[in-house]
């Protein structure tokens, strides 16, 4: 109620798809915020563009799904999780992230410098609260993928939901590589959700392989550690490789085959130009 009233209305499952409007303006800094703190500042930036017709990634849109959870339950989106997700699930380490708090075994954490390793610079993440800001360990994520996968926490007509592209209204798909909640990649066959996140000092990957009934969870003290890792590690326990490259007579094969994939890749079959996965590098073209 406290967020003002746009030019056009917004439902739940847009900021799910990052198609509503690109609400702005959460910023992060090193004071701490609350919700309300931040739906105020994501509010001095009304949305410009119609919901439902272009895909813009935005942390503020799940800061204010974050706020309306608050509003409808009565609860901190913290003790929220907590209750209803992370404890039934095992997820003992997990929480929302306090500066202010004695969390045990929290680690230092650092950043690269052309200077070599340094202390990371202080930030308060509690801007993210809606889109991150949370603090936890790896077997937690582990758990947290084996929680999703098997429907501890989400009817199956909920995971159909989750994994089913949103549609703009041009009645194409607002993005090929990205669901409600998980990004995909198409890895030499496998469908394979995931999500990341970093920052200054931290960052953090899960990769689930439902073929394979398998999982990789990642986090470093340190920003943008995990794609060599990551791909590595995959390499060592599955004994595939992560990108099977794709080789072609001459110069016209290797045209119809891009021409192909940009049609066809991701299952998404409408010949929607797609942002490219950031570990996924497209063969040459011709």
């Amino acid at each position: 109620p406290y967020y003002p009233k746009q030019q056009w209305p917004i439902t739940v499952r847009q900021l799910l798809a990052h198609t509503g409007g690109n609400p702005d303006g959460s910023g992060i800094g090193p004071e701490y915020v609350s919700p309300k703190q931040v739906v105020e500042r994501i509010a001095k930036y009304p949305i410009k563009t119609e919901p439902d017709t272009k895909f813009q990634y935005t942390t503020s849109g799940y800061n204010l799904l974050g706020a309306a959870i608050e509003e409808v339950t009565g609860k901190s989106f913290n003790d929220y999780l907590r209750e209803n997700i992370f404890l039934p699930m095992g997820m003992n380490d997990t929480r929302m992230n306090s500066e202010r708090d004695l969390i045990p075994n929290r680690v230092r954490t650092y950043e690269r410098t052309k200077d070599g390793v340094k202390v990371a610079q202080f930030i308060d993440a509690s801007s993210r609260f809606g889109g991150g800001g949370l603090i936890g360990t790896v077997p937690d994520l582990l758990k947290w993928s084996r929680g999703v996968d098997t429907g501890a926490i989400l009817s199956k007509d909920s995971l159909d939901s989750m994994y089913t592209h949103h549609t703009l209204k041009n009645g194409r798909y607002a993005a090929l590589d990205y669901l409600l909640g998980w990004w995909y990649l198409a890895l030499n066959g496998q469908w394979s959700p995931w999500h990341g996140g970093a920052q200054i000092g931290t960052s953090t990957m899960l990769y689930r392989f439902p073929s394979k009934n398998m999982a990789i969870a990642f986090a470093a003290n340190t920003h943008d550690a995990y794609p060599p890792l990551i791909e590595r590690l995959y390499e060592l326990l599955t004994d595939e490789l992560w990108v099977i490259p794709v080789y072609t007579r001459d110069q016209a094969g290797q045209a119809f085959y891009n021409g192909l994939k940009s049609v066809f890749d991701y299952g998404g079959g409408r010949g929607v130009t797609r942002r490219e996965h950031p570990h996924h590098k497209p063969p040459p073209g011709p």
